[in-house]
C-alpha cells in the first residue's frame, strides 16, 4: 500500500514539472531561444503602446546588405513583414503596433540579407504595454 502510494506521487509530481514547463502562448515569450547575447535587433521605443510606431534596427548585417524582419510570424495581429535599410550608419525600419495589440512581449526575428558570409539571423523584442485608462 505504501509502495503504491509513493509511486503515485511521484507520478504527480513530474507530471506536475512537465505541465509547468510548457509553453502557455505565443505571445509572452521569451525574445531569443538559447540567451539573451543573440538580441540583435534594437526596438525603440521599448515598450510601446498599441497603436505606436519602433524603429527596428540591426548593425549585425554588412551595410551593402538589406535585412527581413518577419514580423508577421511574431504574434501581434496584423503586422506584415518589413524590410530594414541602410541609413548610413546601420540597417532600419518602422513598425507599427496595431490598436487593439494585447500587452506582452511579442518575439521579433529576421535575417540579413545574401551577402558576404550569407544570411545571419536577427533576434529581438517588442513589448507593448496596456492601453492608457480613459478619462472621464
Amino acid at each position: 500500500m505504501r509502495t503504491s502510494r509513493l509511486i503515485s506521487t511521484g507520478a504527480a509530481l513530474a507530471t506536475a514539472a512537465v505541465l509547468m514547463s510548457a509553453p502557455t502562448g505565443l505571445a509572452a515569450t521569451a525574445p531569443a531561444p538559447d540567451s539573451a547575447a543573440k538580441n540583435n535587433l534594437v526596438v525603440s521605443p521599448n515598450p510601446v503602446r498599441a497603436g505606436g510606431t519602433v524603429t527596428v534596427s540591426t548593425t549585425a548585417c554588412s551595410t551593402r546588405n538589406n535585412a527581413t524582419v518577419h514580423a508577421s510570424r511574431s504574434g501581434i495581429p496584423g503586422v506584415r513583414d518589413i524590410g530594414l535599410s541602410h541609413d548610413g550608419r546601420k540597417l532600419t525600419g518602422k513598425l507599427r503596433i496595431p490598436v487593439g495589440t494585447k500587452p506582452g512581449t511579442y518575439r521579433l526575428r529576421g535575417n540579413c540579407g545574401h551577402g558576404g558570409s550569407g544570411p545571419t539571423p536577427l533576434y529581438g523584442a517588442v513589448t507593448v504595454k496596456a492601453p492608457r485608462a480613459a478619462v472621464e
